[in-house]
């Protein structure tokens, strides 16, 4: 909107750039087009995905009422998919370098050139003709989850507390180029091992009261980073503008997914209950407090990068109580 008059100057109809609208992403956009998406013929004669899940357990009696279980979970995908355009060669694309900002919360302080990314050129704007490919025709992907869990329950004069603690991540691995030379970038997705711990524990007291809690700690958010860079910082690299044209932006994400995270989120819950009798008729009153400490960690941040960065959208749920009562008869 450069002449800020808060209208739309340009043919909306044009999918070419013209007057303040740029080159749609997709010239077919809104256009009957049969041939937009396609299936490799292989894929239509049942080669289609699968996985592999594997799980192992042992358990083991510490002593009368008290057990440990040490369980391994693994999960393989097979035959992935992917999307190739073929309207455009793999080589259509040219390289261009992003220059960090200096930010003490970026790696190594900001400041770092960021290559790897590519711009499709302006003659292959918007042309698009998909077809839904076997990934492994492009190169080895890999993408497996692997989880252990730890935990133990223990059984004594009536109390009984189990919990313990649970170790996995995911790793997706699709380094080989489908459409841009940019498939690359980050392509080696594996996150770091995380450990989720769980505790809950119950307790009989005297006046058929009985007292009960759950204790959680998990790990934080994930934390990314995507800048809005304008074409005029792109062009020393590039050598031209976007093929967007002169006003466009791109987004690139400046830290590689999985290896920042926020504080943990840890939150404590209690109920306490208390049972009265009325010849065969039983009552139950509960009084559940949940986020006892009232903690606040993110559960979200602005994954923007700019003045909000990293500013949280959503924390956890404030302290609250509940009370409910239970009838049978």
């Amino acid at each position: 909107d450069r002449d800020r008059d808060f209208e739309v100057d340009c043919n909306l109809n044009e999918p070419f750039e013209n007057a303040e609208c740029g080159v749609l992403s997709n010239v077919n956009f809104g256009k009957a087009n049969p041939n937009a998406l396609s299936y490799d013929p292989k894929l239509t004669r049942g080669y289609r995905p699968y996985h592999w899940e594997t799980t192992a357990q042992v358990q083991r009696q510490i002593r009368q009422g008290m057990s440990v279980t040490l369980g391994w979970y693994r999960r393989s995908f097979k035959n992935n998919n992917v999307n190739r355009n073929v309207a455009v060669p793999s080589d259509a694309f040219d390289q261009y370098c992003v220059t960090a900002p200096p930010d003490s919360r970026l790696p190594n302080g900001g400041g770092y050139q960021l290559c790897g990314l590519y711009d499709v050129r302006p003659v292959f704007r918007g042309q698009s003709r998909v077809v839904v490919s076997d990934a492994e025709d492009f190169g080895e992907h890999s993408q497996t989850y692997n989880g252990i869990d730890l935990t133990q329950n223990t059984l004594l004069r009536g109390m009984v507390f189990t919990g313990g603690v649970s170790i996995d991540r995911s790793s997706t691995k699709t380094c080989y180029v489908v459409n841009s030379p940019q498939d690359l970038l980050y392509c080696n997705d594996t996150r770091p091992f995380l450990p989720y711990y769980t505790f809950t524990g119950f307790v009989p007291l005297p006046w058929d009261m009985v007292t009960g809690a759950v204790y959680r700690d998990r790990p934080g958010a994930n934390i990314s980073a995507s800048y809005n860079v304008r074409n005029a910082d792109i062009v020393p690299t590039l050598g031209r503008n976007l093929s967007a044209g002169a006003t466009a932006t791109v987004n690139v994400p400046l830290i590689q997914p999985g290896t920042l995270y926020g504080p943990r989120q840890r939150q404590l819950d209690v109920r306490l209950s208390k049972r009265l009798r009325f010849g065969r008729t039983r009552v139950t009153g509960n009084l559940d407090i949940a986020n006892v400490l009232n903690a606040s960690a993110a559960t979200a941040y602005n994954n923007t990068y700019g003045p909000n960065w990293q500013n949280p959208t959503a924390i956890q749920l404030g302290r609250f109580f509940k009370f409910g009562a239970q009838l049978d008869f």
